[in-house]
């Protein structure tokens, strides 16, 4: 997760109302899980997983990663040529992973971050591109609102949940929910 940030005055503050907002719009109880999957077909934003594009066993192989090695290749956002955006991700990846994989590429096209061209002499892989550092940074912290809202942790809190069923409950890692209770000053209610 980041560590120093370069968010903007106000998005954490509009970060959550994007999230109250949605799960409004989608008919879901403030406090309860959003599906990174359902949301983003809500906002018509189809989803790949990668092993329909990369099909060998030696490709499969790297994306799912062995025990001691496992994929660091998440997701990505692209324009099709006609315009539209999609999402393509590691199915490899936990479930819970998956989530904050897809929430993130959907933080990118809900926060209309720009994907710069660079024109590089050499031929780069899928989905690398420049790192923009506030870009990032916003789409972490949306990301992980969306899918982790702060009524949803203080439901959690006063429902007296662990970590772990904090993390069962919203299908999240348990380094995420660390991360959302840490970043909102939640933790110190939780104990």
């Amino acid at each position: 997760m980041a560590t120093k940030t370069t968010l903007k005055r106000g998005f954490k503050a509009n970060a959550e109302r994007l999230a109250n907002q949605f799960r409004e719009q989608m008919g879901i109880h403030p406090c309860n899980p959003l599906c990174a999957f359902k949301l983003a077909e809500y906002l018509k934003v189809p989803i790949y997983n990668a092993s329909e594009f990369l099909t060998s066993n030696d490709e499969h192989e790297k994306l799912a990663g062995s025990e001691s090695d496992a994929s660091g290749w998440s997701a990505l956002t692209m324009v099709t040529k006609e315009g539209n955006q999609i999402i393509i991700h590691n199915d490899f990846h936990n479930p819970p992973r998956q989530q904050s994989n897809i929430m993130h590429e959907i933080a990118h096209i809900v926060c209309n971050h720009k994907i710069e061209s660079v024109n590089y002499p050499f031929p780069i892989p899928l989905g690398m591109r420049d790192f923009n550092k506030e870009q990032e940074d916003e789409a972490i912290y949306l990301g992980a609102t969306l899918q982790l809202s702060k009524p949803c942790l203080l439901w959690s809190i006063k429902k007296k949940l662990s970590i772990t069923a904090i993390s069962e409950e919203y299908n999240a890692s348990e380094e995420m929910v660390r991360f959302r209770l840490n970043i909102t000053g939640l933790s110190r209610r939780l104990k």
